[in-house]
């Protein structure tokens, strides 16, 4: 409701010897003029910055404005703030196809959630139910013990979910850089074969390891983890290598298939080794390190050799392979550090007798 008086702009723009950056120069131009004209907004002030880029390459247009209008009565202006309860708020637009999606991602979890109060407590073994949680040295002393399982199987599941996060949060953009894939042709394809491969993975993977466990084999978890693992080395490096689209999406389901296979073994060696009272403490721990190292590492490391060390978001998928050929041989190695002081742990742990 206010009057305008007098607006100014700051207009930020890559080289304008490039006619497609000159292009956007004018285009921006153009639309603040007609909105003036229409608004009848008189322009009093502003300033142009050029060569905004970055090894050739420019960034965003940045045209942001700034105004100033009258109003008879300031307690009529429109703020973010609710003036009073009850007041009633008007969206404007419509629910978009992505905005469903999300919704209907999170309903599921929701109601998993809700089942979860249903789940009765398991029953406890070894020590009465009502034993109290060791202190921390007797924690930090049973996890110096056997700290080849500890660390080993740890790190070696972080850096294997650093590279499932680092490559799954950069290949939309790797399918958009080097095949011009357009967003909704790589969530119909990237979506789907997530969805197949990596379901179809983890159950593969879990009965695997529990076929090897009833034949005997105590390192069942871990011989199936490791299959994944190593099987995952060359489809991580050489999927960004591939040169069309349809043999990277392949190796990608591969790679979500592997990636599921090997997806709870960690977690349930560890618990394996683990005294009751003890493995509520252990598996924070070991998701702690997960998360640090994988969740947040993975993308971040793929960034920082995109921009850091080839200098070039062109070279996304050189940054992918590198990344990829350094994480994931060694998480073999440190998964086999693991396996190394599993058997004993495992054999210790059950006559493990906390003191009181």
């Amino acid at each position: 409701g206010a009057r305008p008086l007098a607006i100014t702009n700051c207009l930020n723009f890559g080289n304008p010897e490039k006619p497609d950056i000159m292009g956007q120069f004018v285009g921006c131009i153009e639309g603040m003029a007609e909105a003036c004209r229409a608004l009848d907004f008189p322009v009093v002030s502003g300033n142009v910055s050029f060569y905004n880029e970055t090894k050739g390459h420019a960034f965003f247009p940045a045209p942001p404005r700034g105004g100033v209008g009258l109003i008879k009565d300031f307690k009529n202006a429109a703020t973010l703030a609710f003036k009073a309860e009850a007041e009633i708020l008007v969206l404007i637009g419509e629910t978009k196809g992505w905005h469903i999606a999300f919704l209907m991602l999170g309903m599921p979890g929701l109601l998993l959630s809700a089942l979860m109060l249903l789940v009765p407590e398991p029953p406890r073994r070894g020590e009465g139910v009502h034993a109290p949680s060791p202190p921390f040295p007797v924690l930090f002393a049973h996890l110096a013990r056997h700290w080849q399982a500890y660390v080993g199987i740890s790190l070696g599941f972080a850096l294997m979910i650093l590279v499932g996060n680092a490559t799954g949060a950069w290949i939309p953009a790797f399918l958009e850089r080097k095949f011009g894939l357009t967003t909704a042709q790589i969530g119909g394809l990237y979506g789907t074969i997530t969805a197949v491969c990596g379901v179809s993975g983890t159950l593969i993977g879990g009965f695997a390891a529990s076929a090897l466990r009833r034949r005997g084999i105590a390192r069942g978890n871990l011989y199936a983890a490791l299959f994944g693992f190593i099987s995952l080395i060359p489809v991580t490096i050489l999927f960004p290598q591939m040169p069309t689209a349809a043999l990277s999406l392949a190796l990608i389901g591969a790679m979500n298939f592997l990636a599921g296979f090997n997806f709870g073994g960690g977690l349930a060696a560890l618990q394996e080794i683990t005294p009751n009272r003890m493995r509520a403490s252990v598996s924070a721990g070991y998701m702690l390190i997960v998360n640090l190292i994988g969740a947040a590492g993975g993308p971040f490391a793929i960034a920082l050799v995109t921009d850091y060390w080839y200098g070039d978001p062109q070279a996304l998928p050189a940054a992918i392979t590198l990344v990829c050929a350094i994480a994931s041989p060694l998480s073999v190695a440190a998964l086999l550090l693991g396996m190394r002081g599993y058997g004993r742990a495992i054999a210790a742990s059950a006559d493990a007798v906390l003191p009181a």
